[in-house]
């Protein structure tokens, strides 16, 4: 339930922990970021704060190739 509260911190901190994971498994990270896969479904107000989280995680220094192919390919699905 914490994970679509209002003010998107629970988008947040889903990519807060996708972009730790990504430094050590890049692997993992890309395939949590699936979880944002359904972002479109959301409602308007929790689509721009999850589009939001998504953009944030991927300005994130050092991003591995296999978390930003994910991301990409969510944002623009």
């Amino acid at each position: 339930s914490g994970f679509h509260a209002a003010d998107g911190s629970g988008y947040r901190a889903l990519a807060a922990h996708l972009a730790a994971i990504d430094r050590n498994n890049p692997q993992l990270s890309a395939r949590l970021a699936s979880a944002f896969r359904t972002w479109r479904q959301f409602t308007p107000a929790h689509m721009v704060q999850a589009k939001m989280a998504m953009e944030g995680l991927l300005e994130t220094p050092d991003l591995s190739g296999d978390l930003g192919d994910i991301l990409d390919r969510v944002l623009a699905g």
